[in-house]
Parts: C-alpha cells; structure tokens; sequence
C-alpha cells in the first residue's frame, strides 16, 4: 500500500505533504532526509490516529506525485479498522468475526 506526495522545493530544503490525506506534512533538508521523514510522518499518523477515523485509500500515483510506503504491520492494521468501520462493528465483534 502506498500513498502519495507533492514534494515542494523551499529557501532551504524540502517540504511535502500527502495527496489522500489531510494533515501529513514534513520537511527535509535533502530528499533522501525528506524520503525518511515522509515514511516516519505517514506511519506515524495511520498507525496512532483515532480508531474511528475512516482514511480515504491510496490513489493510482500521477505524474509529479511520490509514492510513499506504508509499513506492513500498519497496512495490515488500517485495512482491518477499515473493515470494521465499513461494517460497522466494535473491535470485540470484529475479533470474533476473524
């Protein structure tokens, strides 16, 4: 699972911010400290945001956009909460559905 990112050269470095989802800024000095900082902000906000809060999926990456990798174990767990929610379940129903 990747999600995408308009990358914006500044006075000093770069900055980034993710297309699917709102809030997920960074920056970076050079683009390989910005490319960690991406991972570490996407990882970071999918894994410890509200139980409740439905994240749209990623979209087919376009041109100007970088595609940025979503931990496996926190893939795993988005698209199990996302599963629920769409079924509307609590977390104890959802385990006994598994």
């Amino acid at each position: 699972m990747k999600y995408n990112f308009k990358i914006k050269k500044e006075t000093k470095g770069y900055s980034a911010e993710c297309v699917e989802i709102d809030g997920i800024f960074t920056q970076g000095e050079t683009i390989e400290e910005l490319e960690s900082n991406m991972k570490e902000a996407l990882n970071l906000h999918l894994s410890e945001n509200d139980d409740e809060v439905v994240f749209k999926m990623p979209q087919k990456t376009k041109k100007g956009w970088v595609p940025v990798e979503v931990e496996p174990s926190v893939a795993v767990a988005l698209a199990v909460r996302q599963a629920r929610l769409k079924r509307k379940m609590s977390q104890r129903q959802m385990q006994t559905f598994l």
